[in-house]
């Protein structure tokens, strides 16, 4: 689970009602401006369906935007 338990009581919690319990805890910082290193390295290691999905998502936006202009 990303980013869940994030505190001391969340944690405590699933512990005391014996929910979930992880068989290891692994916590990144990335302490760079906005998170860089992190999302440097996560782009890198799947760069080319990144690099797909971001162009399918502009040609569908381009191609919604003509639309709208030919309904005008």
């Amino acid at each position: 689970m990303d980013n869940f338990p994030e505190t001391k009581e969340q944690w405590s919690m699933l512990f005391e009602r014996n929910v979930i319990l992880p068989d290891c805890v692994l916590a990144l910082q990335d302490n760079s401006p906005n998170g860089e290193v992190l999302i440097k390295r996560w782009y890198m290691s799947d760069k080319d369906s990144i690099d797909r999905q971001i162009s399918d998502r502009l040609d569908r936006e381009r191609y919604e935007r003509q639309m709208q202009e030919e309904e005008k």
